[in-house]
């Protein structure tokens, strides 16, 4: 920069000057596009300033004889006049932050049962031809409990991307990495895995009925069982398991109410059968006290279509060397009178097959239902074992 006589035309005074990189830093509110100053208002304040300091304001005059600097401030201001307000924060966005690149995680977020693994990859990419880059990371665990690997600063990754293992440990988290490239920084990437949860409802509460008929050697005796009960899904067997096999429901409580009645007179001596009472269904070894849901969707064995794809069963039953007693009443001729108690029936329901849908599972055996919720039904059982049954029942899940 010189300084010289106006009238003479001669220098007094030389100063070095450097030029400075001028850049924005903040994007321009939409509603401030249409009062920006014009060239001659910024002109007006600008200064110069030297090594001994401020030489004054700018005048117009000042810049007529640099007409490319006055063309390139006009050009600016003309652009944030008329440039639409979205685009231009966005490029001001952009430059201001850095963002020449980005990071994208395959797949975006994770979805695990707890104590269950996966994988996700971590790429950065230029954004204007979204080409990989190689990239330096660094990673953590933002949030929740996740084990994850690797963690660290500065971890290597090549243009192909850098590849996480995580583990959930239950609920949600969240991982986060950061990648910087010879292109700049990526914004900041957070990636959600939440925990798998279970299709199947945590529990099925229900009635039924079950009403045997002339079982074998008491022709005329009825044994209705009205019962209600509650199961609930066995914990240990993971939501993945849902899609393959049939899903175990323990026990929680029950209540079971029974009658017996009936007769039957044969050679002048009439049989009356006889008692109540109440009882609880238990798992034991005899019919194993339990309900199974399965959904047979990708199952072989099932039908295609199916339009009732939620196959189950359900046992109630006590123990047999404990049942419940009914009385036995003998009246007639003579020898005739007698008064005796036996077991009654203690399967108190008994329907469908506990195992895994397959091409040897007896069609017979076979319950469905094409609400998951809701596990409902009647049907009359006579397999020739002697205990022929009639039963009707109801049970829908919640949780």
């Amino acid at each position: 920069m010189a300084t010289v006589i106006a009238a003479t035309g001669k220098v007094i005074d030389r100063k070095p000057t450097a030029t400075r990189r001028v850049r924005m830093t903040a994007s321009i509110a939409p509603q401030s596009l249409g009062a920006l100053e014009t060239p001659l208002e910024a002109f007006s304040a600008m200064t110069i300033t030297g090594a001994g300091g401020s030489h004054g304001r700018l005048s117009l005059d000042d810049f007529i004889a640099d007409p490319p600097l006055v063309l390139a401030l006009m050009g600016t201001v003309a652009l944030a006049r008329t440039e639409a307000a979205t685009g231009f924060a966005r490029t001001i966005d952009n430059a201001t932050g850095f963002q020449c690149v980005i990071a994208t995680a395959d797949p975006a977020s994770l979805t695990l049962a707890n104590g269950a693994s996966g994988g996700f990859t971590v790429t950065e990419r230029g954004l204007d031809d979204q080409r990989a880059l190689p990239s330096s990371s660094n990673v953590r665990v933002y949030s929740g409990a996740l084990d994850l690997s690797p963690v660290g600063n500065k971890l290597h990754a090549p243009a192909s991307g850098l590849a996480f293992r995580a583990t959930s440990r239950g609920g949600a988290s969240v991982a986060e990495v950061s990648t910087v490239s010879r292109r700049g920084y990526a914004p900041t990437l957070k990636i959600p895995i939440s925990e798998r949860r279970s299709l199947f409802p945590t529990r099925f509460t229900g009635s039924w009925r079950r009403v045997y008929t002339d079982a074998a050697g008491r022709l005329g005796m009825v044994e209705t069982i009205d019962g209600t009960a509650t199961f609930v899904r066995n914990p240990l067997i993971p939501p993945e398991a849902e899609a393959i096999i049939a899903i175990p429901y323990d026990i929680q409580s029950s209540v079971i109410k029974w009658s017996v009645s009936g007769s039957r007179t044969e050679a002048g001596c009439k049989t009356t059968y006889s008692g109540s009472g109440t009882d609880t269904a238990i798992p034991n070894t005899f019919v194993d006290t339990g309900m199974t849901l399965q959904d047979v969707h990708a199952n072989p064995a099932a039908p295609v279509p199916e339009p009732m794809p939620f196959y189950y069963s359900i046992r109630a039953s006590s123990d047999p060397t404990d049942a419940p007693l009914f009385t036995i009443t003998r009246s007639g001729t003579a020898g005739c009178d007698t008064v005796t108690q036996e077991p009654i029936i203690v399967i108190y329901l008994e329907i469908g097959s506990r195992a895994d849908l397959s091409s040897e599972t007896p069609p017979g055996e076979i319950v469905k239902s094409g609400d998951i919720n809701l596990l409902a039904g009647h049907r009359h059982t006579d397999d020739g074992t002697g205990l022929p049954s009639d039963d009707a029942w109801s049970f829908r899940g919640s949780g």
